[in-house]
């Protein structure tokens, strides 16, 4: 544990430090990752699950070693092929520079990315280079297409672990289920995290027989958080100010904010 002071934090993506528990679920989702299984994880809006997947698992994931590789795309409000290109495209880029130095990409990386070009600049801040991916603006669904070619390959070339947030939101785009079909099933041995809030449309996708995705993958729910673990959290947050809360105060909370993580927090 950090000896940071602890505060709390709210509307935005937290680290280990912050969460309050989940130790179970972070050690069960990281053992996935590690065997590359294919998993559904549910849970209503502000649960904590990105933080969970993408800054509490993924990055023990990657920290696993200088390969590692973890890619996250943010699926939620699409509404097009052409947006859903955007955000592939955007998760490739950024999750390829923040994970390797300019030098790495331009040396190993270059020949994983079908259809995309490395451009190098220098930032006028700090003068040190930085990098960007650019495609050649196919239409979208061959945008798409060529993009999903380039996650296959560098799930090939190193350990990854694939995260789509927000996934359900594919079903309102013509095609777009199919297509992920098909990079989903060619994926071979790599961890994929597909992360849904509005259960009513994950149970089409994924428990519909007739549904391109029937059965993908194993489902994950997150739960609320045990009485017990929010009075240690909120007493490292509120002893060193000098206040106290009860246990009946704090039950009073869970129950008025429906155990919404985020919400208790604000």
């Amino acid at each position: 544990m950090s000896s940071t002071k602890k505060i709390f934090k709210y509307d935005v993506l937290i680290g280990a430090d912050d969460l309050c528990n989940r130790m179970s679920e972070q050690e069960e989702l990281l053992r996935r990752a590690k065997t590359q299984k294919r998993t559904l994880v549910f849970a209503p809006r502000r649960y904590g699950k990105t933080s969970l997947i993408k800054n509490v698992v993924g990055t023990t994931f990657s920290d696993s070693s200088r390969r590692h590789l973890v890619l996250f795309f943010d699926l939620m409000d699409v509404q097009s092929l052409e947006s859903i290109a955007k955000r592939l495209h955007h998760g490739i880029s950024r999750s390829l520079s923040q994970r390797f130095p300019v030098k790495t990409l331009l040396k190993d990386v270059t020949g994983a990315l079908r259809g995309l070009s490395l451009e190098v600049t220098m930032d006028p801040v700090t003068s040190q280079p930085s990098l960007s991916l650019t495609s050649q603006g196919r239409e979208p669904r061959m945008e798409i297409t060529h993009l999903m070619d380039t996650i296959k390959t560098l799930a090939r070339k190193y350990p990854t672990m694939i995260v789509f947030d927000e996934f359900h939101d594919i079903i309102f785009v013509p095609e777009a289920e199919a297509l992920f079909r098909g990079l989903l099933q060619e994926l071979g041995e790599t961890a994929v995290f597909i992360l849904g809030s509005k259960r009513h449309l994950m149970t089409l996708m994924f428990q519909d027989a007739h549904a391109p995705l029937f059965h993908y993958g194993d489902e994950v729910h997150l739960g609320p958080i045990p009485l017990k673990d929010w009075l240690h959290y909120f007493q490292e947050r509120l002893v060193p100010k000098r206040i106290a809360i009860d246990e009946e105060a704090l039950r009073g909370i869970l129950f008025n904010l429906c155990d919404v993580p985020n919400a208790i927090c604000e």
